[in-house]
């Protein structure tokens, strides 16, 4: 296949992705509707502080008193649409779907630079037809944004690792992590994990490139630094969101360790509240405390904490979600049923090649694992890194459809290996 023709077959992927979701918008949600909170009420956070954003009130509340409640990169994706097109949910929709849809693109280019022009077409017709990243683009999630986000930053590290040393790849890298980061701080851990495993790299060893690299740090650190910067100010804590805490203690508690349909799960903190664990103060003071109770109920009941992990990890693999509506739980399911075997199968057929190419899309989702053991494990979680995990499993589509170790694996020279 020539590049061209390629090329031509991926636009027209990703234009009919962009139809997928535009249609599964207009059918579920309505793309003139406001946001869902009976689906997941923190689009009303993202959304709110978008719109505030964009007419010049800040990242604020409803009450116009600045926060950090959440990670600030969904609000800044839909500035884009809000200061085009003013308090537009149509708007904010259609983009969001575009969006979805480019991520369907840069998943394929990432995977044709990896393993081939072939597994590029699969992995982008996958994510495109894939229920739980078309799910997204109909909601003012994090997943969207740092779908795009982190596709830009493994499609520049790839190429950059791959070919001649680049300065404009590495800073065009490290300003897309920095953005990830600010959308979904959970991928902090793939940095220093990517310094680790390329460490030994050959590439690496070149001095310019040590210098870029270095100059992709900084550039990521200057992307996020100013909104730490922000929030010392405006709430008096340097961090990228308070909500860390309520989100650990309500993964870390006597009930839910206690509970097995909950276990390795989350729960709303409000009803741990008590008179030996009260959140009456401010919201950089409630975060504190919290992160205090879920840290305290770790080091009293160290019993806990093998089953507590064991379920984090069980709840980030499992195929079935925990919905009401079957459709949405059933397509989930089906959908990671069919990628798990063939993710492992591309995995198992990487490494006997080269590690590096599968270490750099996977890195990012097991970054998300980690942080799960911290937090909790959820399918959502899992499925933010599914433009990225859909790679190696086209890999292996790819090597099983034509009978050989073929050109999902071998068409392609993979980085060095770590």
């Amino acid at each position: 296949m020539s590049r061209r023709r390629f090329l031509w077959l991926l636009v027209a992927l990703t234009a009919c992705a962009f139809v997928v979701r535009i249609a599964v918008a207009a059918r579920f949600q309505g793309l003139a509707e406001p946001p869902d909170a009976a689906s997941n009420p923190d689009q009303i956070d993202y959304e709110r502080f978008g719109w505030h954003l964009a007419n010049g009130q800040g990242y604020t509340l409803a009450s116009g008193v600045p926060t950090a409640r959440r990670p600030p990169g969904t609000s800044f994706a839909l500035l884009v649409p809000y200061l085009l097109a003013g308090h537009s949910f149509a708007a904010a929709r259609v983009w969001f779907c575009l969006l979805s849809a480019a991520t369907c693109a840069l998943t394929g280019l990432i995977a044709a630079e990896l393993f081939g022009l072939a597994t590029g077409l699969v992995a982008a017709a996958a994510l495109a037809l894939d229920p739980a990243h078309f799910y997204y683009s109909m909601h003012f999630l994090s997943e969207v944004p740092y779908g795009f986000a982190i596709t830009v930053t493994v499609l520049l590290a790839a190429r950059w690792l791959r070919g001649a040393p680049s300065w404009r790849l590495a800073a065009g890298a490290g300003l897309a992590f920095g953005f990830a980061l600010l959308t979904r701080p959970q991928v902090f851990f793939a940095g220093p994990l990517a310094l680790l495993a390329f460490a030994c790299a050959r590439p690496l060893r070149e001095g310019a490139r040590v210098r870029q690299a270095a100059l992709a740090a900084v550039l990521a650190a200057a992307v996020v630094v100013p909104w730490l910067v922000r929030n010392d100010v405006a709430v008096g804590r340097m961090t990228i969101s308070t909500i860390g805490g309520f989100t650990f203690w309500g993964a870390n508690n006597a009930v839910i360790a206690a509970h097995p349909r909950a276990i390795g799960s989350w729960m709303p903190v409000d009803t741990l509240i008590d008179r030996d664990h009260p959140l009456d103060g401010t919201e950089v003071e409630n975060d504190r405390a919290a992160w205090r109770y879920g840290l305290d109920y770790l080091r009293s009941h160290p019993g806990d904490v093998p089953r507590l992990l064991m379920m984090k990890v069980v709840r980030h693999f499992s195929a079935f979600p925990r919905t009401d509506n079957q459709a949405v739980r059933w397509s989930l399911a089906l959908a990671w049923l069919a990628t798990a075997p063939l993710l492992l199968a591309g995995g198992v057929l990487a490494l006997h090649r080269r590690i590096g190419a599968v270490l750099l899309v996977l890195l990012p989702c097991v970054s998300t694992l980690l942080t799960a053991l911290v937090f909790y494990g959820s399918i959502r979680f899992r499925d933010a890194d599914v433009a990225l995990f859909v790679i190696p499993a086209a890999a292996a589509f790819t090597a099983l459809l034509t009978r050989r170790r073929g050109p999902g694996i071998g068409a392609a020279a993979a980085p060095p290996a770590a």
